[in-house]
């Protein structure tokens, strides 16, 4: 296909174009909203964070490292490992119970006496995958095995001997060879997160009493937030004008927004409720000053309309030129 098209900018019709100061007073008049400032309000507030109060609360070096060796458990960067060999005589259709613990006690017998565990392993063991190898299982650690099987293991000393275990399989015995003991992380790598972790704590524990009394507070004193602060040891801070479309960080909260421009807070002066931010940040705010909305003058925006006009009028008669040729 081919395609031929042509270009009418409307830019080319601007100079031809007179607006009146007519135009420019009906447009102001009709597109009154278009030309007004929006309302505006400027809060001041109080605010309580767990994150800045548990910032405010220390812990010595010595409280920290007590925490550490006290919760080693929770520093684990390789747990305990435990180098394994067993044989195994199964119960199943061929060999009962009875059968089966006859002869893992024979076994034991034989290797408390002084025979060979691999050799006897590699003789008499029924399990596939390690019997060529001397019943060895390499390290093993908790939650791999069979419950009752790890819970042998992992009582046993090094090299010793284990009592027939019966698991799900059938009977084994089981010999500890080597252990690798847990290791921790360095008490340099965690002592940041250990402080962290018990600044949060302590400061959990006042966090929810202060709400309900800042709550409480604000509620029986609404007609001010200073006497709230000074109970409370808060700082009173002050929040920048803002519209009912928002502004920035805390005061792009929708429920900060709806607080601050509801009537309670707006005509009435009083205190807002208790907002939360989040389950760890509440915020109680009165109103500082406002803005009403407001026309903008016609002198302010005339150029503005002006360029409005020119514009839609260019278009029309490039529109205009296009249907005639």
């Amino acid at each position: 296909r081919k395609a031929g098209y042509l270009r009418l900018p409307y830019q080319r019709y601007l100079e031809k174009i007179n607006i009146s100061d007519d135009d420019v007073n009906t447009y102001y008049e009709k597109n009154a909203a278009a030309f007004s400032t929006p309302q505006e309000v400027g809060v001041d507030y109080v605010e309580l964070d767990l994150t800045e109060m548990a910032r405010q609360i220390d812990f010595s070096e010595t409280e920290i490292k007590d925490y550490y060796n006290q919760n080693q458990q929770s520093f684990v960067s390789k747990p305990e490992q435990r180098k394994v060999r067993h044989i195994l005589i199964p119960v199943n259709a061929t060999v009962d119970e009875q059968q089966a613990r006859e002869k893992i006690d024979a076994l034991a017998a034989r290797i408390k006496n002084g025979e060979d565990f691999t050799s006897i392993a590699k003789a008499e063991s029924q399990d596939p995958g390690s019997a060529s190898q001397g019943g060895d299982l390499g390290f093993i650690g908790l939650g791999v095995m069979d419950k009752a099987f790890e819970q042998a293991t992992f009582q046993l000393d090094k090299d010793q001997l284990s009592q027939p275990i019966r698991t799900r399989f059938g009977y084994h015995l089981i010999e500890v060879t080597d252990i690798q003991a847990v290791q921790l992380k360095p008490f340099d790598e965690v002592k940041a997160q250990i402080r962290t972790e018990l600044q949060t704590e302590q400061a959990e524990k006042r966090f929810y009493e202060e709400v309900d009394k800042l709550n409480n507070l604000s509620y029986e004193i609404p007609d001010s937030l200073e006497p709230v602060a000074a109970e409370m040891g808060l700082k009173i801070k002050h929040g920048p004008m803002f519209t009912a479309s928002g502004g920035q960080d805390l005061f792009s909260n929708q429920k900060v927004i709806s607080a601050a421009f509801s009537d309670e807070v707006l005509n009435q002066n009083r205190n807002s409720e208790l907002i939360e931010i989040s389950d760890t940040h509440v915020v109680v705010l009165r109103s500082r000053e406002q803005k009403i909305a407001s026309q903008l003058p016609l002198a302010d925006v005339r150029e503005s309309i002006v360029g409005r006009l020119k514009q839609q009028r260019a278009k029309e008669m490039a529109r205009c030129r296009f249907y005639q040729t």
